[in-house]
């Protein structure tokens, strides 16, 4: 009754919602679909909310609502670190630009660095007053960002870890986050349906974008920087030309729910995780669906695309981390 107590209201919503993601994702048509993965991990002991891949490709990371993050070597299919600290569920986590730090992000308003030479936790960073549900490293590795329950997102000095600049703006809480190619702009997703853009360098707004019907749970800039991805839970998922910031294309999911995005390496494709358990392959040239991933048995929360553009991994609400191997969309 203590835990329950710590709750928001809007915390016990989204705690509702979430609990859909896998008993809508459970039934008998999804069990009844082949898995196409090539590799699938079982360590976890609870839902796997968030995914990356190391700059070189050679590391995978899940974190898990069992408050524990776990590395992966992707080519071997075995698991390198076990790394334990967080207090609550883990909602997310990135790697620096260098290959050798993972940050992740967690229910107990903490982010962890850890040592990928070594598995070592590095040092904390203290600052949320909610739950950290997104991070992102600028692409120089100069900046981390983090977005949180406390409806603020906050720019850390890699060199100091000090917190440089404090955005605020959204109402709500602010749920994911991503920094263009370029890493001039910050994109940030809320609760409040809105998508807001921001210089990096000032601070300053530079736009909000309207259109999602519901929280926004995922963003993911097309690699050349001309479009942003949002994916809300409200059965959609939005591609946004920068140049117009206008909606140029839209992903329907009908009655289901979307949770995770990630663009192809050469910018082709744009793939979401949906509640239904698989992931959904789009052409972006074309708006035709090129790809249906199956082989979860719960909604997909977490999902990256490796640097080579040869694999994609994910984390499910079945507590599984799985492996695809997408080679043949790669340009020739």
């Amino acid at each position: 009754m203590g835990t329950m107590r710590q709750f928001h209201p809007l915390a016990l919503v989204a705690l509702a919602s979430f609990v859909l993601i896998g008993l809508a994702a459970a039934g008998q048509s999804c069990c009844e679909r082949p898995d196409l993965a090539v590799a699938t991990f079982t360590d976890h002991s609870s839902w796997v909310y968030g995914v990356a891949w190391s700059p070189r490709g050679d590391l995978a990371a899940s974190g898990g609502w069992d408050s524990i993050v776990r590395v992966w070597d992707p080519d071997r299919h075995q698991l390198v670190y076990t790394l334990t600290g967080h207090l609550s569920w883990v909602h997310t986590v990135a790697f620096h630009p260098g290959g050798a730090l993972l940050a992740s992000g967690a229910r107990d308003h903490t982010i962890f660095l850890w040592d990928m030479n070594t598995g070592r936790e590095l040092r904390r960073l203290y600052g949320h007053s909610g739950t950290v549900t997104g991070l992102a490293f600028s692409p120089d590795g100069a900046l981390l960002a983090s977005a949180s329950g406390d409806g603020t997102v906050r720019l850390w000095d890699t060199r100091t870890w000090a917190t440089v600049r404090t955005l605020t703006g959204h109402e709500g809480e602010v749920l994911c986050v991503a920094f263009s190619p370029a890493g001039a702009t910050l994109a940030t997703g809320g609760e409040d349906t809105t998508i807001r853009l921001w210089d990096v360098a000032s601070g300053r707004l530079l736009r909000t974008l309207w259109g999602h019907q519901a929280a926004l749970r995922a963003l993911a800039f097309s690699p050349d920087g001309r479009y942003l991805g949002g994916v809300s839970v409200l059965w959609n998922a939005r591609l946004w030309d920068l140049t117009t910031y206008r909606t140029v294309r839209e992903f329907p999911s009908p009655g289901l729910r979307s949770y995770s995005a990630a663009f192809s390496p050469d910018g082709r494709y744009f793939a979401v995780g949906r509640q239904d358990a698989t992931i959904r392959v789009w052409d972006i040239a074309t708006g035709a669906e090129a790809r249906v991933l199956t082989g979860h048995r719960g909604g997909v929360l977490g999902l990256a695309w490796s640097p080579d553009g040869r694999a994609l991994i994910s984390g499910s609400a079945d507590n599984k981390v799985k492996l695809w191997d997408v080679r043949d969309l790669v340009s020739p």
